[in-house]
């Protein structure tokens, strides 16, 4: 699989784990079939199942082309291989599949592909757990974060990024898992395996790792594959291998996200405190523009350019809204509007700190995250609900930031 660089894209030499900042592309399952043994493994699926090709196409290949699509090459584990994910799920399934069958040769078709299926979606969660995902275009501009529950990131944007998530935000896995494969499998399929309750509740507890369905036949199935069986079935799969950019209009950006993420995890870069520049508040993480000043002036950079950077690479205004982009905070005791004097006034507009706000998700990394503040307030009310709407609302297009008119 590869990328052709495009305008405004500097090629890299072809990896294997994700670089963060880099553009990956949004792929379709003909694309994903990237070496033959991919293709092998779905012949020897089709062959083990007993069906025809179209029954089989219609039971197993729909739902494997939809794990596909929907996985694309995220890793198994955070930093880890591009396209793990899915060559691991893969394996797993195809191992517990071989198996199962040697070991129930008469089991009936619902029984084979509630193993199948169960072995393939089990940790799927993982999409989320693992890594914050952003769909961007091919410049890089930010697009939206993906939402998987809103379907797979096809037709959605050309490509995306990765960036990873702290320990406090990894915690959705198996909750979400269950809810994520129900959305893989066709309705008729599905309502196919949920007809049969006994086995429906085997293949949730199967799904969730978790005991005490009665039957347990799914459990056991996933049970009887070892490490080293999935691993035989990986040897032969190759890894994603594509051709990464950086965007030129994002270089800056990334530099200063990455810089601030290790700034707060190592401690330089304080949190709440009287000097701080960084506070976690009731409306996000609000970032002084004197921050972005002193990387700029590290960097030898213009500073109005990196915030306008990096709050297009963030996407708050799409996402929040100017208010979030342009934010002033004020010392909780201050009453907005409500001045005793005309020099009163004057002071305290004066002591008015000036920056954005961002999601506490999206730059601490470290197993503990800094209580929030009750010492700063926002100048003005900054509400929620827009933020919601935007997400959800693929239609509502609001122009980036550019740092030359604001």
């Amino acid at each position: 699989m590869f990328i052709k660089s495009s305008s405004g894209i500097s090629p890299n030499a072809k990896v294997l784990t994700y670089q963060e900042g880099l553009l990956l592309p949004v792929l379709n399952a003909d694309e994903l079939l990237f070496s033959s043994r991919h293709k092998g493994l779905l012949r020897q699926l089709c062959d083990i199942s007993g069906l025809a090709q179209s029954e089989f196409d219609e039971v197993y290949g729909v739902l494997i082309r939809q794990f596909m699509e929907f996985v694309q090459i995220l890793p198994h584990k955070p930093n880890g291989i591009l396209g793990s994910l899915l060559n691991y799920h893969l394996a797993r399934a195809v191992a517990t599949f071989v198996k199962y069958n040697e070991a129930r040769r008469s089991a009936s078709a619902l029984y084979k592909f509630a193993v199948f299926s169960a072995a393939l979606l089990k940790e799927l969660g993982l999409v989320m757990s693992n890594q914050r995902v952003v769909l961007v275009t091919d410049t890089g501009d930010f697009v939206r974060d993906w939402n998987p529950f809103a379907g797979s990131m096809i037709g959605q944007a050309p490509y995306f990024k990765m960036y990873p998530v702290g320990p406090k935000f990894m915690r959705i896995e198996s909750e979400v898992t269950l809810m994520l494969a129900r959305q893989l499998i066709a309705r008729d399929i599905f309502t196919w395996l949920s007809n049969d309750f006994a086995l429906f509740s085997d293949w949730v507890c199967a799904l969730l790792d978790h005991e005490g369905s009665g039957i347990e036949e799914i459990g056991w199935a996933l049970s009887i594959v070892k490490r080293e069986d999935i691993m035989a079935m990986l040897a032969g799969l190759e890894g994603a291998t594509v051709d990464m950019g950086l965007p030129v209009a994002t270089e800056h950006a990334e530099a200063f996200y990455r810089w601030l993420k290790e700034g707060l995890e190592k401690g330089e870069i304080t949190v709440n405190k009287k000097d701080s520049l960084v506070h976690y508040t009731k409306d996000g993480v609000f970032i002084e523009k004197k921050l972005f000043q002193q990387f700029s002036d590290l960097m030898k950079l213009t500073a109005s350019v990196v915030y306008a950077h990096f709050g297009n690479l963030m996407g708050i205004v799409k996402t929040c809204g100017e208010d979030f982009f342009f934010a002033k905070f004020i010392s909780a005791d201050t009453t907005p509007g409500n001045y005793s004097s005309f020099a009163t006034s004057l002071a305290q507009k004066s002591s008015a700190r000036e920056g954005m706000v961002v999601n506490a998700r999206d730059v601490f990394m470290g197993k503990d995250i800094p209580e929030k503040t009750d010492q700063l307030k926002s100048a003005k009310i900054l509400n929620p609900v827009r933020y919601h709407l935007l997400q959800t609302n693929s239609n509502i297009n609001i122009n980036t930031i550019n740092p030359s008119t604001k």
